[in-house]
């Protein structure tokens, strides 16, 4: 199913020119079309690694197969040895090919293990694959599984276009139980330690900047995954993060509050005893001030506060559209986009968040996880027996339990991506209040 240690090598040294040369002929002759165990019998009926494809690959590997089966059914040619199977990912990033965890026929499904496979079909949270080597013989195999079992799918030139993904940066984050910060872009890639002494982070929808706050109550930016922090304010207890970055918005252990635009100076725009802040949309700045009044700032960090709700405990500002969230006293969380708020949920509420598209994500008192669209909608169950649950970029959706252990998931099944000991954790535009 992979290639061994001694062959990652794309090329067999030593190789006669003659039996490459009549290897591209073969090729050449072939059908540009087909299904099934269609691999030619040049490289098929020869003892497995012994001889090199078009492409570079030892034949019978799934890198071979899955090359053929791109030029044969797909149209189109692989780059020449672009690596193992374990390699085809990064390669893919790094050179303008679509990465993404939406399956479509003739993708390649990507397994983080080292291997690759061609996609056949797709139907309802699963995919059809077709693939050489999968157990270990260099042999033809199919095999139907959940589309969450891939790590992610490489679309080099589909025969049908997937939708595009969901907007917004895959970015998600969190804090473990010794205070370090981890990134990671998407549910298939590694954790990348980011900080130490950290104790929240919001990270831009758009771009995946990250705003976090440590113990030492300073406030650092990160542009990505290994760009070096920047410090950003001195004497901050909270922040957050417009939708494209720009804005920032910090608030100080006596509820006063700065923001501040691109590389212009810090703005003392609310407070003191202010309680809670988030950016939004268009950069709209909400907050909560120490009467429980909610306000909202448009448009030049010098605007005036407008006052939108009396008796507010949290609140929250999606980043793609227009739409508030906030929570009462007693439980029950309140939605606005351009008329005048109304209850979304009964009581009993106890965490909430706001997803980029404006759904609404909440925990109710017996621990359970729902979302819904709209108020009035039959809210959906979406996991038990959770702490926090919140809807970020890219169609990206993550929960935790009581032990603080991290689930994600896209457009397939709940699967484990962090934990035990989480403290915290966001996704780009999303977190749980």
């Amino acid at each position: 199913m992979f290639q061994k240690m001694r062959r990652r090598r794309p090329l067999i040294v030593g190789l006669a020119a003659g039996l490459l040369l009549s290897l591209f002929a073969f090729l050449a002759s072939t059908a540009q079309a087909g299904s099934g165990d269609n691999y030619p019998d040049a490289w098929k009926n020869a003892p497995m690694d012994t001889a090199v494809d078009s492409w570079g690959y030892y034949n019978r590997e799934c890198t071979s197969f899955v090359a053929w089966a791109l030029h044969d059914r797909n149209g189109y040619d692989m780059p020449h040895a672009i690596g193992s199977a374990i390699d085809w990912q990064s390669w893919a990033q790094s050179n303008g090919v679509q990465v993404n965890n939406t399956p479509a026929v003739g993708a390649v499904a990507y397994f983080s293990y080292g291997h690759v496979a061609w996609v056949s079909a797709v139907s309802n949270g699963t995919v059809a694959l077709e693939e050489y080597n999968y157990d270990y013989t260099g042999h033809y195999h199919t095999r139907t599984i959940a589309t969450s079992g891939v790590t992610s799918f490489l679309h080099f030139s589909d025969i049908t276009t997937p939708p595009p993904p969901p907007p917004g940066s895959s970015r998600i984050a969190q804090v473990d139980g010794t205070n370090n910060l981890f990134a990671r872009d998407g549910l298939g890639s590694a954790w990348v330690q980011q900080a130490s002494n950290v104790k929240s982070v919001d990270i831009a929808f758009n771009t995946g900047r990250m705003l976090y706050v440590n113990y030492d109550n300073k406030a650092y930016s990160k542009d990505s995954l290994t760009s070096a922090a920047v410090i950003q304010f001195d004497g901050a207890v909270a922040a957050a993060i417009s939708p494209d970055g720009n804005r920032m918005m910090v608030a100080q252990a006596s509820g006063d509050v700065y923001a501040k635009d691109g590389s212009g100076p810090w703005t003392h725009v609310a407070g003191p005893m202010v309680k809670a802040i988030d950016v939004g949309y268009g950069n709209r700045m909400i907050f909560v001030d120490g009467s429980n009044n909610v306000y909202t700032i448009e448009g030049p960090l010098t605007s005036t506060p407008a006052l939108q709700f009396n008796d507010a405990r949290q609140i929250a500002a999606s980043p793609n559209t227009a739409r508030m969230l906030l929570s009462t006293a007693d439980g029950r969380i309140w939605t606005k986009d351009s008329g005048a708020w109304a209850p979304a949920t009964g009581t009993m509420v106890k965490k909430m968040a706001i997803g980029p598209d404006g759904r609404i994500a909440y925990i109710d008192g017996a621990d359970n996880g729902f979302t819904m669209n709209n108020p009035g909608e039959t809210p959906v169950s979406q996991k038990t027996g959770i702490a926090q649950l919140i809807l970020g970029g890219a169609g990206i959706t993550l929960a935790t339990n009581s032990s603080g252990v991290v689930y994600g998931k896209d457009t397939g099944d709940w699967v484990q991506i962090g934990g035990p000991m989480i403290k915290y954790f966001a996704a780009s535009g999303s977190r749980m209040v």
